[in-house]
């Protein structure tokens, strides 16, 4: 639903015309534009499973990868 209120503010439609397109009524759309509106960045990062990650500045000779571990012990390096 996110990427459908994304798309709607994208769009040049009415609210009533781009909710009709996508199949639903005016009232649906409204609300999810609304419940998206109030979320922070953090509750939105939360329910996607996803965590923000900053990466600073690094010095030339020092390695540039991103490790990830699991839970499991799985370790991935992604080199940046």
């Amino acid at each position: 639903m996110r990427t459908l209120v994304a798309s709607f503010h994208q769009s040049d439609q009415s609210m009533a015309s781009f909710a009709r397109t996508h199949g639903l009524t005016r009232d649906q759309l409204y609300y999810w534009i609304k419940k998206f509106s109030n979320e922070s960045e953090d509750q939105v990062a939360a329910s996607s499973g996803f965590i923000p990650v900053e990466i600073g500045e690094l010095e030339s000779s020092t390695p540039r990868f991103i490790t990830i571990r699991t839970s499991d012990g799985l370790e991935i390096q992604i080199p940046i």
